[in-house]
């Protein structure tokens, strides 16, 4: 025994030295086991990693629950395919089309390496200009017209809609009218005018000519209510249908008397093209082949003023401003990029075909002809050059150097490392969905406790503490309750509220629950039936600790000094029967987890899109035998957290328990 330092001219003495685990206090002391038993922290970690994971499930998912793409339909990555003998990588193909193939036959290339490149077709602007952007086509007027603008007032508002189409005079908005005819673009609150450049040649007689230069003001169509003048100048080209006016000036190439012109008038010729002799164009456009009346010739290369949209990317938004030689279109997100390590074929068709499996090469000496031709099937044994036999099935493609050959592909299995567990049925992020699927497990695991402590421990507390009838009559109840099964309720909960007759009937009770259920992604009748289920156990465990805790010595002296009957529940008797209701809540907390799962499995659970380990484990099943990785890796998951409570809830029987106070 050791004597405190007197103060106060009084000996106090401590029966427990500082470091005591008595000085702990009991939940102290109970920490201070539960962080001894390993297994237990390790079910905490698991847990609490679940938790921030189906927290931040939109920061770590790799793709939303739904991106579906059907043509990574039950990809894996390689450590995947590596881990199952049953998954083999299958070849694939990509289509090259107006792309530049930047790797040969034969050659050997890494995750990532480019295979085919779209930007050398990328667009730019010939000039500086605004572009405007309809449902079809975007546009490039340039710097040289003067465009109309006007921020819309807070007063009036207008009278046009946007892409409306109006003639000059018409009325955007109060007294402002448009100064030209155009299309209306309404960006930002403000109104712009994309100047009219087309009309039908079937509006009226046409006086003006092909390749005619026009200023403003002239006349392009005589109509029967007046005429079409321009309000802009430009060069007007007929096409079949239309009287068209380009604002961008044409290219024009004198041609030499002698030169023999290599284009074809009012065909499109690319930048770069011979037109005559060594002479190239210098623009992408239509050319028109002109002879003035001296005789001499001239070719005219009208510049590209509207393109289709297509799916490559428009580099700038609508109305925005470009500078000459800034991008208007970026291809470069049709670029094609090697989605494995292998080796790369290139096809007749202009196809690249890339393989993970080993292929066979043999060299080919200078001047030595093969005993097989490009792309031509072989079989095993068959002569390839000189002395050498295929030692594969497959195709045999030839260049200068090599002969090689493509084995025949057995694999049906995507190889897609953007994936971290692979693609499902329909191409959707398996890892993405296991995240966002934790959300409705962890929530099932959490429903019921709150239920029981809100619902259980209160009626528990009433019911042994009062005792006599009271105690009969709550306690009849719960056996009332206890006859209905949990699962079978949730069924007959569904079955009632999602198919029956009244369900879809607007304005019924059963369709509001119906609205409920599928505004939550179908979780809330397994949250109702859990919940209303779940509180009889703690219920009954709170009124056999109460009854236990009514006779003890600081409840009867409770009572004797007076204290209300909410404070000796609240204050005396619930603090100390908490122990055996937490772990006892916590050791349920699977059964939840387990409810949910096997109604999401039999196809009762939650409806699509919304994920659940359950439904990704059905799902699963059906393909376990070609893909075993879409059902074990969410049953995985399921396993963990169901380790993760049950050794939790070990930890804290053990750690609770105060018969193990004082003990390591």
């Amino acid at each position: 025994m050791t004597t405190a330092e007197n103060t106060e001219k009084q000996s106090v003495a401590y029966l427990d030295t500082p470091t005591s685990s008595n000085t702990r206090g009991y939940w102290g002391d109970a920490w201070y086991r539960l962080t001894r038993n390993r297994l237990a922290i390790i079910g905490l970690i698991i847990l609490v990693v679940n938790i921030l994971l189906a927290i931040f499930a939109p920061l770590v998912a790799v793709e939303g629950i739904d991106d579906q793409n059907t043509d990574e339909a039950n990809a894996a990555p390689a450590w995947v395919i590596n881990l199952f003998p049953i998954l083999q990588a299958r070849d694939e193909a990509f289509d090259a089309s107006d792309g530049i193939i930047t790797v040969e036959t034969g050659q050997e290339v890494r995750e990532g390496d480019l295979l085919v490149d779209y930007t050398v077709s990328n667009l730019q602007a010939t000039t500086s200009g605004t572009v405007f952007i309809d449902t079809r086509r975007f546009y490039l007027v340039p710097d040289t017209v003067e465009i109309a603008r006007y921020p819309i007032p807070d007063g009036p508002r207008p009278t046009v809609s946007n892409l409306d189409s109006v003639e000059a005079g018409d009325t955007l908005f109060g007294d402002q009218t448009a100064p030209y005819d155009a299309t209306v673009h309404i960006v930002n609150n403000e109104i712009w005018l994309q100047p009219t450049t087309v009309w039908r040649l079937s509006a009226g007689d046409v006086v003006v000519e092909n390749l005619q230069e026009v200023a403003p003001g002239d006349v392009l169509i005589e109509t029967e209510d007046g005429t079409i003048t321009t309000a802009f100048g430009g060069t007007i080209f007929l096409t079949r249908n239309n009287v068209e006016l380009a604002l961008i000036e044409p290219s024009r190439i004198e041609v030499p008397e002698d030169a023999e012109i290599q284009v074809r008038d009012g065909r499109e010729v690319t930048a770069g093209a011979t037109l005559f002799d060594d002479v190239t164009a210098p623009i992408t456009g239509d050319a028109f082949i002109v002879e003035n009346e001296d005789g001499s010739r001239e070719i005219i290369i009208r510049q590209a003023e509207q393109w289709l949209i297509t799916d490559s990317g428009i580099a700038i938004s609508d109305t925005g401003h470009v500078e000459a030689g800034e991008m208007l279109v970026d291809l470069s997100n049709r670029n094609v990029y090697a989605n494995m390590d292998g080796t790369v074929f290139i096809s007749s068709s202009d196809d690249v075909l890339l393989t993970p499996n080993a292929v066979q090469r043999v060299e080919r000496p200078a001047g030595t002809e093969p005993d097989v031709e490009n792309e031509q099937p072989v079989l095993i044994g068959e002569p390839l050059i000189g002395s050498t036999n295929a030692n594969k099935q497959g195709v045999a493609y030839v260049t200068d150097d090599a002969v090689y050959v493509l084995p025949k592909s057995t694999g049906y299995t995507p190889l897609r490392n953007k994936y971290p567990l692979g693609a499902d049925y329909l191409g959707r992020d398996l890892w993405s969905r296991i995240v966002y699927g934790a959300r409705v497990s962890l929530l099932a695991a959490f429903i019921g406790p709150l239920v029981s402590i809100l619902v259980g421990m209160p009626y528990g507390l009433i019911s042994g503490y009062f005792g006599g009838s009271v105690d009969n009559w709550m306690m009849r109840f719960v056996d009332l309750m206890y006859a209905f099964p949990t699962l079978l309720l949730i069924i007959l909960l569904m079955a009632f509220f999602r198919s029956s007759a009244a369900a879809t009937a607007p304005g019924t009770f059963a369709y509001q629950m119906g609205e409920i259920d599928r505004a939550t992604g179908g979780v809330f009748f397994i949250f109702l039936g859990i919940g209303l289920t779940s509180w009889m156990q703690l219920a009954r465990l709170t009124r056999g600790q109460v009854l236990s805790a009514r006779a003890q010595e600081y409840v009867v002296a409770a009572e004797a000094l007076g204290q209300s009957t909410p404070q000796i529940m609240l204050r005396h008797i619930m603090p100390n029967i908490l122990g055996p209701i937490v772990i006892s809540e916590t050791l349920s907390i699977p059964t939840y987890i387990r409810y949910e799962a096997f109604l999401s499995f039999i196809g009762l659970g939650v409806n699509a899109p919304t994920p659940s380990w359950g439904n990704m484990i059905s799902d699963g099943a059906a393909v376990l035998r070609n893909y075993p990785h879409e059902a074990l890796f969410p049953a995985l998951a399921l396993f963990l957290i169901m380790f993760a409570f049950n050794f939790l809830g070990d930890g804290l029987r053990d750690a609770l328990d105060p018969r193990l106070r004082g003990t390591e």
